[in-house]
């Protein structure tokens, strides 16, 4: 999730990955129910990029205390955090 660190500051990211053990070495990573939530979200957008429905963004809901949060600068207006395609689409004549 360094993507979702990267956009909002070490305090509100600490409030989603409360659980997250960081770079604990095992099997299995176990995270609290606002960060599964926000996978879950990331999930379902991510399908549809690199082309096969025309889509290259989507938002993803902010739970719990987060739910207001305002940085623009780093995609997050109103609680929702913006995220888009970084892998530039292949012309179809490739």
């Amino acid at each position: 999730m360094k993507w979702l660190h990267q956009k909002l500051d070490d305090a509100d990211y600490l409030k989603l990955a409360q659980n997250l053990p960081g770079h604990d070495v095992g099997s299995h990573t176990i995270v609290g129910r606002d960060l599964k939530a926000v996978m879950r979200q990331f999930e379902y957008l991510k399908k549809p990029f690199k082309g096969r429905l025309g889509r290259d963004e989507g938002d993803i809901r902010l739970p719990g205390d987060l739910n207001n949060l305002h940085n623009p600068a780093n995609g997050i207006e109103d609680g929702e955090v913006r995220i888009t395609e970084l892998v530039p689409k292949v012309p179809s004549a490739w």
